[in-house]
């Protein structure tokens, strides 16, 4: 015989002895004189169901309850491995766990009003932040290149050009960085300045800026049409740091810094 038949022996007739002290209690059945009756066969076919009938539905009721118990607590029990030494891994599909967790995040959200996605929401205003942080603090490091620049240009060229020239040349600078067709202004100098001068200008700008050679000449060329009227773009491209005897010097930036040293005269 099976441990489940026994099971179900068992529990059949454990409720039907329940039942019939709960009726015997309950003054139901006289349970002595029903037990009396069944010893001496000193009853009838309609007593026997009157009696009968009211325990088999109550044992089957408890029987019913006892089963649904018996579900709950093993659905809520922690599977137990065999008692024959393996051990047995309960996986789930990555499909089943995606279900998993979007359950659990419907149950988070119905209770506490779309948490999850009010921290989905959370975690991308976070983002949105670093990112506006990020381009607000590189807005102001470029206006204090822009501002050195200025100052720079004012402090090395003003011994040798009118202030309007000076400022038709920082312009030119601006639109040179901004725009993506600039159309640049020309400027003169007092004719101290040679074209070596020119290039090592064009050079200290553009390295802050980080303007490729090409575009330094380029911009040095248009800015100083009358200076540089005999060379041309790739000549000066590739002359931009030659050493020579010169007013403006080659300035190299220090690492990780834009700021112009103080610069030294050649008069």
């Amino acid at each position: 015989m099976s441990d489940k038949i026994k099971e179900i022996i068992l529990i059949f007739w454990g409720s039907l002895a329940i039942c019939l002290y709960v009726a015997d209690s309950f003054g139901w059945i006289d349970l002595h004189q029903w037990l009396q009756q069944i010893c001496h066969y000193e009853y009838s076919y309609a007593e026997t169901a009157r009696l009968l009938l009211p325990v088999l539905f109550i044992t089957m009721a408890v029987i019913e309850i006892f089963k649904i118990v018996s579900v709950s607590f093993q659905m809520g029990r922690t599977p137990v491995a065999p008692l024959l030494g393996t051990s047995h891994e309960v996986r789930l599909l990555p499909s089943r766990l995606q279900d998993n967790a979007v359950s659990v995040s419907s149950f988070a959200s119905r209770g506490d009003d779309m948490v999850v996605l009010e921290s989905v929401d959370t975690s991308e205003d976070k983002l949105q932040t670093i990112r506006d942080r990020h381009r607000h603090e590189q807005e102001i490091h470029h206006e204090k290149v822009m501002a050195a620049i200025r100052d720079y240009l004012y402090e090395v060229l003003a011994p040798y050009m009118k202030n309007d020239d000076i400022d038709t040349l920082y312009k030119n600078v601006e639109r040179w960085q901004y725009s993506n067709e600039p159309e640049l202004s020309p400027t003169i100098t007092d004719g101290r300045l040679s074209t070596l001068d020119l290039r090592h200008l064009a050079w200290n700008i553009g390295e802050r800026l980080k303007w490729p050679g090409e575009r330094r000449a380029t911009f040095i060329k248009l800015s100083f049409p009358h200076e540089l009227r005999d060379s041309d773009v790739s000549s000066i491209r590739r002359n931009l740091r030659q050493q020579g005897d010169s007013i403006i010097p080659i300035d190299i930036p220090d690492k990780r810094d834009f700021a112009f040293h103080k610069p030294v005269s050649g008069e």
